[in-house]
């Protein structure tokens, strides 16, 4: 919980919001165009954040606020020196999130290994 005990959820973008292209350059125009009509996986309600392993992206924002009512609270990676599971380890700890959702087994398995209630996107809808 945050320091006003609200429980905060978070939850990973690529493959928890949309299909997780990670071979794939999103800033092909082709591939951008096809990218942005994907429909939601998910669409949580209340207030969340979102955490993401992507530098400040305007196509994330554009996607978001496209595809969903609120555009939630978006927290980027700033560098390409840390790694994507890292750089939510420290954000869920600054932040206080009581929950995530994260779809990658490797950050999922990371993440909970260093103390985050982190749950993995299958794990939710049994698929």
């Amino acid at each position: 919980m945050n320091e006003q005990g609200i429980k905060m959820k978070a939850f990973d973008f690529d493959g928890v919001f949309v299909p997780d292209y990670q071979q794939v350059d999103i800033h092909d125009a082709l591939f951008e165009r096809v990218w942005l009509h994907s429909k939601p996986i998910i669409e949580p309600s209340g207030d969340y954040i979102v955490i993401t392993g992507r530098s400040d992206d305007m196509l994330v924002w554009t996607w978001f606020h496209k595809h969903l009512r609120n555009t939630p609270k978006m927290v980027y990676a700033n560098t390409n020196n840390i790694k994507p599971e890292e750089h939510k380890l420290q954000t869920l700890n600054k932040l206080a999130i009581t929950d995530f959702v994260e779809s990658d087994l490797q950050q999922w398995d990371y993440l909970n290994k260093n103390g985050i209630n982190c749950k993995l996107l299958k794990n939710i809808f049994n698929v």
